[in-house]
């Protein structure tokens, strides 16, 4: 068959014009989007750690392995709209031009906090792959423009994919608050 007749088919079909039609972006086969939250040190209590991988064909897999409300492999499926929506987002974010890391003892990471997690996240597609690990407790990144895209595009894995009612509501940590409870903890081990 033609591609005209196709567009065609799928006008009548869809109600699309022939140019929406040919402006969706074909999602890359080979990609694969992938989040994991992992507590960075054994100081960090009620570290979340679960991963989540998304497959070009929709397929989501969620592991909730701790510290969220389901602890259990789930496996469902998400629109492609919402794949391209995930690609566009790694994309439109900057992500590609990051580091590969931003982690304890890299110049970026002064003073870093004991409760923070360890988040790795992923893209494959068209044979590349680009990763970036961050420890979410360096406190001279908050505010920084890596720190946002990263944070954003977490968030955006979460929302679009629908995870986050199997993670829970994030909790927000006192400094002070945190290493002074950590120290009390610490005195009172035999």
């Amino acid at each position: 068959m033609s591609k005209k007749f196709l567009l065609l088919v799928l006008f009548f079909l869809t109600g699309c014009s022939t140019q929406e039609l040919e402006l969706i972006e074909p999602i890359p086969p080979d990609a694969v989007i992938t989040l994991e939250v992992s507590p960075a040190n054994l100081g960090c209590e009620l570290c979340r750690e679960y991963k989540v991988f998304v497959f070009a064909d929709g397929l989501v897999i969620f592991e909730g392995i701790d510290f969220v409300e389901k602890t259990e492999v789930i496996r469902f499926k998400i629109s492609p709209e919402k794949v391209r929506e995930l690609l566009s987002t790694f994309q439109e974010s900057g992500f590609f031009k990051l580091q590969n890391a931003y982690a304890i003892g890299d110049p970026d990471c002064i003073n870093p906090l004991m409760h923070g997690s360890q988040v790795i996240i992923s893209i494959q597609r068209e044979g590349t792959v680009k990763t970036v690990g961050h420890y979410s407790g360096c406190p001279n990144l908050e505010g920084r423009q890596e720190a946002k895209i990263l944070w954003n595009l977490r968030e955006q894995i979460e929302v679009i994919t629908g995870i986050e009612k199997w993670i829970g509501p994030y909790v927000q940590f006192n400094r002070n608050e945190t290493r002074s409870r950590l120290k009390n903890q610490s005195r009172s081990i035999p």
